[in-house]
């Protein structure tokens, strides 16, 4: 649900009719959903060749956006950052945000770890279209 250029809390329809939490003008409407995005393992290299099997450590990540707004990164969906979620003080509150095409840098909540995962999760009614993930990496060798 979104409304007014924001995304008000879940509501429940009934009888073809919504509740508004705000009044607003121009409204959507649909179910909601979760979207995910797990790439494969990072591959940063490391002193000795390759950083699959080794230890390391994201400590942050860039993503690139197309026209995009919302959404969290992180090692799992127990460890989450925001990424694009603050609102301009100057943009009006009855507008909405204008999308944002760019990169994104945000600390990374990982820990040491041979994988290396991460996840980017999009669970707002907002649009997200990412070019490129760029983890910043840390490889133990040895």
């Amino acid at each position: 649900l979104g409304a007014g250029g924001g995304v008000p809390p879940a509501r429940t329809g009934s009888g073809g009719a919504v509740d508004l939490a705000w009044p607003a003008i121009k409204v959507h409407v649909g179910l909601g959903y979760v979207s995910t995005l797990m790439p494969m393992r990072v591959e940063a290299g490391a002193g000795e060749g390759t950083a699959q099997g080794k230890i390391k450590l994201i400590t942050k990540v860039i993503i690139r956006f197309a026209r995009s707004l919302g959404g969290v990164v992180g090692r799992d969906e127990s460890h989450l950052e925001p990424i694009l979620s603050d609102r301009d003080p100057s943009v009006p509150m009855d507008q909405p945000m204008p999308l944002f095409s760019g990169d994104a840098t945000v600390d990374f909540p990982g820990t040491y770890e041979d994988t290396g995962d991460l996840i980017v999760s999009q669970n707002q009614p907002l649009p997200m279209t990412i070019n490129a993930i760029i983890p910043r990496v840390v490889t133990a060798d040895g």
